[in-house]
């Protein structure tokens, strides 16, 4: 890595003088670039900071050849910052316990729900193939009734009432279900 100082590159060290140079330089340019994108100065500080400590840790990569020195700051601050802000946003924001009510609601147990899917599943395959069919078309796949009717071949005035036989099947079953298990 090289500190431009005037028309001159000199090599840079990872300490002393030529690290004194990269801050007085670069900090105050890079403060003010993030600082505008923000609007929080604080944290362009701190991916200021990070820029920098990211120069020290790569110094001994760094080609005057391949660019400036200030346009590989403001790329590598930019970056930290474009990551900030994506982390940011891919986190839910935290909730602490004081800002909870104290009527806060407790999700249940979800097991009955699990359990009255079980009974439909059941239920469903004592259907015959028919009835099962024109569910699966209305129910599972969302077509209309002249969608189903055009897939099946037949009138929707057969799929309507084949629908309205298997609901009625459907809920004898799970009621004798549910009574039979209570």
């Amino acid at each position: 890595m090289t500190v431009s100082t005037g028309d001159h590159r000199a090599p840079l060290h990872t300490t002393g003088p030529d690290l004194e140079k990269l801050y007085a330089r670069h900090w105050t340019p890079l403060i003010n670039y993030i600082n505008r994108r923000l609007s929080d100065r604080h944290m362009a500080e701190e991916i200021v900071q990070e820029t920098m400590l990211r120069a020290w840790r790569h110094a001994d990569k760094l080609d005057p050849e391949r660019g400036s020195l200030q346009s590989w700051l403001c790329r590598v601050a930019h970056n930290i910052m474009v990551d900030r802000i994506r982390r940011k946003h891919a986190r839910p924001a935290e909730v602490y316990d004081t800002s909870a009510s104290h009527q806060a609601y407790v999700i249940g147990d979800h097991a009955s729900a699990v359990g009255t899917a079980v009974d439909v599943q059941r239920a469903i395959a004592q259907l015959s193939p028919i009835h099962r069919t024109v569910l699966r078309l209305i129910y599972f796949d969302g077509r209309t009734c002249a969608e189903a009717a055009e897939i099946l071949g037949i009138p929707s005035g057969t799929v309507r009432s084949r629908v309205h036989y298997a609901l009625r099947q459907l809920r004898t079953a799970l009621e004798d279900n549910r009574f039979a298990d209570g």
